[in-house]
């Protein structure tokens, strides 16, 4: 068995601005399960980004289950000199700034948000393989993700979580996949 994971910097396994592979959920969840997987996520990565690796660079069908970790939909990306870059709304450029007060409204975002995720469902349900989107998000009444990570009961250092924060992810994830079986 193995498992694709695409997301943020929770995914990657980000502590304290540093990487830390083992600790991560996707390292802990498949050594729980016992199972190969490949970690694509990056630090700042968009819900865009998720879209583009599984429909253009990524091969589902390579994998038997299927975990992304959306993030928030202010996050972008585009192509800059042949390379894609990811964009935060923390950024600061005169650019951004209007982007975000002119141009990028909630509903934009909301739609947006909503079109990733029925893409993510879908690809993965016409292809069969079973997927679970969770989000570093709190709930919202326009979407519902199969979990919500940043929950008041994790361990947090700063904007992530700790070892054993990712360690309780990892436990509630193989729970959820276990109901899928």
């Amino acid at each position: 068995m193995k498992v694709y994971f695409d997301g943020g910097s929770w995914t990657r396994g980000l502590q304290k601005n540093v990487v830390v592979t083992e600790e991560s959920y996707p390292h802990q969840f498949c050594k729980r399960i016992g199972c190969e997987y490949d970690n694509v996520a990056t630090k700042g990565g968009s819900n865009m980004k998720i879209v583009r690796h599984l429909l253009t660079e990524y091969n589902i069908n390579d994998y038997d289950l299927a975990i992304f970790q959306f993030t928030q939909p202010t996050r972008l990306e585009w192509v800059k000199d042949g390379e894609w870059t990811c964009h935060k709304v923390t950024d600061r450029h005169v650019f951004w700034d209007h982007y975000y007060k002119e141009i990028y409204n909630d509903l934009y975002g909301e739609t947006m948000e909503k079109i990733h995720f029925s893409t993510v469902r879908n690809t993965c349900y016409a292809y069969d393989i079973p997927c679970i989107i969770t989000t570093t998000d709190p709930p919202k009444d326009y979407i519902k993700y199969d979990y919500y990570m940043d929950h008041n009961k994790v361990p947090m250092y700063g904007h992530h979580p700790t070892g054993e924060g990712y360690k309780m992810i990892a436990n509630d994830l193989v729970k959820i996949y276990e109901n899928l079986l």
